[in-house]
């Protein structure tokens, strides 16, 4: 995709056959299991209720002071900011979701090991898309590739590292899938990419790029 200039569309299309196949080649479409115990921990177990109570804290504090942070900084710089009730009512109203989440969590075996995961990538990616070089180089390359060309931006550099980070969470994705199913199968994530794709178009990410958010596409996927 970056040093071929091949549509990635059909290096994705392509290399699922290629790895699909390698995959029945190297199982001869047996399932392997069980996994270790300690493996299968990454996608079956569970934080104890207190540790659960003690991160909605945190999150509430982060909410809160993540809101403070950024309407003290709009302000220093001279950009309008919302009425200080509207920002009050709106960490309010999500430190009421964490709250709630984390009681229906706690009084069913505790938060899941992968949803702390998937909160964390969240978090990360969010702040790699909004406050980084690198996420406005994603963004200038996905709404405009030659005027991000002629901006100076190393265009074959930086898809090469959007791809590498796209292959790191799909090997997260597989290890947190077979660890939960305590079983590989050569069937495993069969489709997955359509509803990847879905949960992405859904949560507002443009296909003709430039346009999309990391908490959006989680709202598509749920």
């Amino acid at each position: 995709v970056a040093y071929g200039n091949v549509p990635a569309f059909i290096v994705t299309l392509g290399g699922s056959l290629v790895f699909r196949g390698w995959l029945l080649g190297l199982t001869r479409g047996v399932n392997i299991g069980p996994m270790d115990p300690t493996y299968q921990k990454l996608g079956q177990a569970y934080l104890s209720p207190t540790f659960g109570t003690w991160l909605a804290v945190l999150a509430v504090l982060v909410i809160a002071g993540f809101t403070v942070y950024s309407r003290i900084n709009k302000q220093r710089h001279g950009f309008p900011v919302k009425a200080l009730w509207l920002e009050a009512l709106a960490v309010v109203a999500m430190s009421a979701v964490v709250i709630w989440f984390v009681v229906q969590m706690n009084n069913f075996r505790g938060i899941p090991v992968p949803v702390i995961m998937l909160l964390v990538l969240v978090g990360i990616f969010s702040f790699i898309t909004t406050r980084t070089q690198f996420g406005r180089y994603t963004y200038a390359i996905g709404g405009n590739l030659e005027a991000a060309r002629l901006s100076g931006i190393n265009i074959r550099r930086n898809l090469l590292r959007i791809f590498m980070v796209v292959g790191a969470m799909a090997g997260v994705s597989g290890a947190v899938l077979t660890s939960r199913l305590n079983v590989a199968t050569a069937n495993a994530g069969n489709q997955f990419e359509l509803n990847a794709i879905a949960a992405c178009v859904i949560g507002g990410t443009s296909l003709a790029g430039g346009e999309g958010s990391i908490p959006g596409a989680m709202i598509g996927a749920l």
